[in-house]
């Protein structure tokens, strides 16, 4: 009978080794993996991601928007709110045409005509009159600078007959503001292009008061050199009443702009006190006045709510592809291919909340030093543990996608935001510091107008002006105070503490008020 016999002595290799086990197990567990992340990726409705439960769009996120329209509307009417008046100084051209349609059905009025008596910009006013500014760099500068001249000091005609034309022309406008500035509210509504949601939402009549608190200020210093004092404090005190008024929008960026309007209303306050004409009575009303004004709305409100909503929204629509990676000052290419198959918005979510969080217990601390200290520590600490790696984010869609490109966009996102932050509380800071010192400066005023001078120090203005003296919140004792050669000088350290002699640019963080120092000095 004939035997087999192999050819050597030689195994035959198997066709199951361990290693290819292994492999195929490895592969089955991708594939797996891979299924599971193809279920579609949902955000997750709850007080501890979304904060709100509506209303929602179609897909699903929270339309926070509307949210925000809806709460900053309440008990809003076309006639008590100041955004109605201001569209009327500046016409409906500064609305954006692809949502003018959307914004004016929200304010409850049909769009005013296109053409009309409206608020005229300067330069076009300068253009219109023949000006080659556009195109001659010298005409630019006379006119840049005329302009600043005029809205930092008195001014006649035959200075700038120019500006004093062009303060004609806006006659009409500068009336409507205003009766705008006498409204008890504002609502501006927040609308974005292509719905792309709150970090590209438009502000448009919030961003043109800065050229009417400009306008006003102007006219208050033509008033001023006129001899009109009474007409130059009601211009200046209406300029202030604007800044409150736009200090009710919900976001950061319109409490920025409040503060911009009332720093300009301060150097109408700084000229008049330098001026001389007050008299102690008409300081002292005034004075009184100022502190009758309705508050700014509190910083810590604003983070909490408006800038929260902005960053949750932020975090949704890249999940819903309203906003692309690179609109956020993330990533192109590869990175926002793996972000946008595989970004899941709720660990961001959860991460956006936990800053804000911790922000707002540092923000109720009542030391303006240790607040700005507390979140200086917050920044450092969420720069630290963020991981903007682009080999971690692509090794993430192998891993574990959804989680670790959430978290990894998420801390980006977080780090991106709190500088700016940071920015606005210490805006808000100097906005009250300033407010104070504008009091004090009244204060110098009516001890001129009885005295003949002012005080070699803020003493004496015990009991006679003040029952005491306001402290520097960054230096616990009263504010910074010397003669000058013009008048005076009052200033807070800021928040570094260092007295910087007044200086408030550069590195120097002192909130001056007064005869302020120039960089020639």
């Amino acid at each position: 009978m004939d035997t087999f016999e192999p050819v050597d002595d030689q195994t035959p290799p198997s066709r199951w080794t361990g290693k290819r086990i292994v492999g195929i197990a490895v592969t089955v567990l991708i594939l797996l993996r891979v299924a599971i992340d193809l279920v579609p990726i949902r955000v997750h409705i709850s007080p501890e991601t979304t904060v709100i439960d509506g209303p929602l769009r179609e897909d699903g996120t929270p339309d926070y928007e509307a949210y925000l329209n809806a709460h900053w509307s309440e008990g809003v009417t076309p006639e008590n709110n100041a955004a109605v008046d201001l569209i009327r100084a500046f016409g409906p051209g500064i609305i954006d045409e692809d949502t003018r349609e959307a914004y004016f059905e929200q304010l409850g009025i049909p769009i005013p005509p296109l053409e009309g008596d409206y608020y005229v910009d300067f330069h076009e006013f300068m253009t219109q009159n023949g000006s080659d500014w556009q195109t001659n760099v010298d005409e630019y500068d006379r006119l840049s600078q005329m302009m600043d001249h005029a809205q930092a000091r008195e001014w006649s005609p035959d200075e700038f007959l120019e500006i004093e034309k062009w303060l004609q022309v806006n006659k009409q406008p500068l009336e409507v503001i205003l009766t705008a500035t006498n409204k008890p509210l504002y609502f501006s509504t927040l609308v974005s292009l292509d719905d792309q949601g709150l970090l590209y939402a438009l502000l448009p009549v919030t961003q043109q008061t800065e050229s009417a608190a400009r306008l006003i200020i102007t006219k208050a210093m033509f008033e001023l050199q006129q001899g009109n004092t009474d007409r130059a404090l009601e211009l200046t005190l209406a300029c202030h009443r604007l800044a409150r008024l736009v200090s009710m929008h919900p976001t950061l960026s319109g409490s920025l702009v409040a503060y911009a309007d009332d720093a300009i209303a301060s150097v109408g306050d700084e000229q008049i006190i330098l001026s001389g004409q007050l008299t102690a009575a008409e300081a002292n009303e005034y004075r009184n006045k100022l502190s009758l004004l309705n508050e700014f709305r509190p910083m810590r409100d604003v983070i909490n709510e408006g800038e929260r909503f902005l960053s949750l929204d932020a975090a949704c629509s890249l999940h819903s592809g309203r906003l692309s990676s690179d609109e956020v000052g993330l990533w192109g290419g590869s990175e926002q291919f793996a972000i946008r198959i595989g970004f899941t918005p709720n660990p961001a979510l959860l991460l956006f909340n936990q800053m804000y969080d911790e922000i707002n217990t540092v923000m109720q601390l009542p030391d303006p030093v240790e607040r700005i200290r507390g979140l200086e520590t917050v920044e450092q600490r969420l720069g630290t543990n963020a991981n903007p790696d682009k080999v971690k984010l692509l090794l993430g869609l192998m891993v574990s996608t959804r989680h670790a490109i959430g978290e990894a966009v998420g801390g980006i996102l977080v780090t991106m935001m709190a500088p700016f932050i940071m920015e606005a509380v210490i805006a808000e800071e100097r906005t009250r510091i300033n407010r104070q010192l504008v009091g004090l400066g009244y204060a110098l005023a009516a001890h001129r107008a009885e005295a003949g001078s002012f005080p070699q120090s803020l003493e004496e203005l015990v009991p006679q002006q003040m029952d005491a003296l306001p402290l520097d919140p960054f230096s616990g004792k009263p504010f910074r105070y010397r003669l000058t050669d013009n008048g005076f000088l009052l200033y807070s350290v800021g928040p570094n503490t260092f007295d910087d002699n007044g200086y408030g640019n550069g590195n120097a963080d002192d909130t001056p008020f007064g005869d302020r120092p120039t960089d020639d000095e």
